[in-house]
């Protein structure tokens, strides 16, 4: 076992237990541990476009903005969302648009992707179940980790060699076949889901989760940088080990309205 995996086993251990106690506890506790990550992916994707000993102000902006949208109740219509991002975004450019028109509509645009791809999608979990996070957390990261060794160890033809070099074909029929066999063991373990129905959504969570993956992947090839972050011995930075969960997260709790999984 190479140094690499040691460490990607380690950070695991570390991290699942303190996840699970968060969503067990929800509440407080889960609303702190999400601001917490909303404003450390936040504040590696912002880094990736702008040096932020220069950006200051805008990053205050755009960390304020994001965890505050961590702190709206529940029944915050979601319809005026946009315009709180819309006003971040458009108080992000006349922080420089004295200076310079261009750069002032650069900084702009960068800080309203940030806050739709990071807060906008990490939002839905704080208003999923327990049983909700579970499956999805299991689903994604059972994805993860077998696309990776599966990935690792057969090799083959590439999915997508333009945006992952690295990715293969059987690592992600690997990683879709984990998220099956583990989410429908857990929906049995739970014993209030249909195993067929737990097995499809599972199949969309897995898929949805890889489309993530590969877009966080096309953000840092654009970007010419390796990782997110350092902060994730073995996995890089937070939004290197968030980035399925970002899009699979809005997907899985609009399936599970129309399709609801538990009974």
């Amino acid at each position: 076992m190479t140094q690499a995996h040691r460490q990607r086993i380690l950070t695991a251990l570390i991290l699942i237990p303190l996840l699970a106690a968060a969503i067990v506890a929800g509440g407080m506790p889960l609303r702190l541990a999400v601001s917490l990550v909303a404003a450390l992916a936040l504040g590696e994707y912002l880094a990736m476009f702008w040096d932020l000993r220069k950006r200051r102000l805008a990053l205050a902006l755009v960390l304020g903005a994001g965890v505050g949208l961590m702190w709206l109740p529940a029944s915050w219509p979601e319809m005026a969302t946009a315009p709180l991002l819309t006003l971040a975004a458009g108080t992000v450019f006349l922080t420089r648009s004295g200076k310079d028109a261009s750069l002032a509509a650069h900084d702009a645009l960068v800080a309203l992707s940030a806050l739709l791809y990071v807060p906008v999608l990490l939002r839905p979990g704080l208003q999923l179940a327990p049983l909700d996070l579970g499956f999805i957390l299991l689903g994604t990261m059972s994805t993860d980790t077998a696309a990776f060794y599966v990935g690792s160890h057969l090799g083959g033809p590439k999915l997508w060699p333009r945006v992952s070099p690295k990715k293969t074909w059987s690592g992600s029929l690997g990683g879709l076949a984990a998220c099956m066999t583990v989410c429908t063991l857990y929906a049995v373990w739970a014993g209030k889901a249909d195993p067929g129905r737990a097995a499809c959504i599972a199949a969309v969570v897995s898929v949805t989760a890889q489309g993530g993956d590969l877009m966080e992947s096309a953000i840092k090839r654009w970007r010419n940088i390796k990782d997110s972050g350092t902060m994730l011995p073995g996995h890089g930075g937070i939004l290197d080990r968030i980035d399925s969960l970002l899009t699979a997260l809005p997907v899985y709790a609009a399936l599970t309205h129309f399709l609801p999984l538990w009974t």
